[in-house]
């Protein structure tokens, strides 16, 4: 899941000085079968999602090999607690995490989320995980492997900037990227003997590699 995650979206740094406080989560119910699709049924489903190859997009029904997302509650701000589970197993692709806005119980990113997410492949495995404050950054956003080692670091520096990280499985560096109001300042990448890569075409061929490895619908 993530623009950042998902799609890489770009999201505006607003740090806070009050650490918020999150409600526990809900467990979701146990699954019933749907028209030959597992959904939870006590719980109300509120959007489902297409896969990778349709970017997530929105569905008025259920996808196969996608997602769909759960109601669990609000508080007094008018905050939702949902959470995103696989469609064709029923397990949790999320934790229970929290959105800010209505508008984004349609949308599979994290301009809405408030406070820490984390998220699975369907594996069980961990996929992603970080904190925002009212859609922004207050954390490095993390990213791995299928298999568990660590992928990709996204991390606010200072209004505006932002510094990413890729890694390669066996944990040496694949590549150091600076932004600057959103655009990269400054890349270097290496490939997985260690050298500095310069050719851009190479380098795009690198970070779309590892990128790919990271589909959540996997």
């Amino acid at each position: 899941m993530h623009n950042k995650t998902f799609t890489f979206l770009p999201l505006t740094l607003l740090l806070a000085a009050v650490t918020p406080i999150y409600a526990a989560p809900t467990a979701v119910s146990n699954q019933q079968n749907i028209a030959g699709t597992k959904i939870a049924t006590t719980q109300p489903v509120v959007a489902y999602f297409n896969t990778s190859e349709q970017d997530f997009n929105y569905s008025n029904t259920p996808v196969k090999g996608g997602f769909y997302r759960v109601l669990l509650g609000r508080d007094d701000n008018g905050h939702f607690l949902i959470q995103d589970l696989f469609t064709d197993s029923g397990n949790k692709h999320t934790d229970p995490y929290w959105i800010i806005d209505p508008e984004g119980l349609n949308y599979f990113d994290l301009d809405f989320v408030n406070g820490p997410i984390q998220g699975y492949y369907a594996t069980g495995k961990i996929a992603f995980k970080g904190t925002f404050k009212n859609g922004s950054y207050i954390s490095s956003f993390d990213s791995f492997y299928p298999s568990g080692e660590l992928a990709n670091r996204y991390a606010p520096a200072e209004k505006g900037r932002f510094h990413e990280e890729y890694f390669y499985k066996n944990g040496q560096k694949a590549a150091v990227i600076d932004y600057e109001n959103y655009d990269i300042s400054k890349q270097e990448v290496w490939d997985n003997q260690g050298k500095k890569v310069s050719d851009e075409n190479t380098q795009q061929t690198i970070l779309d590699e590892i990128n790919n490895q990271l589909a959540l619908d996997q």
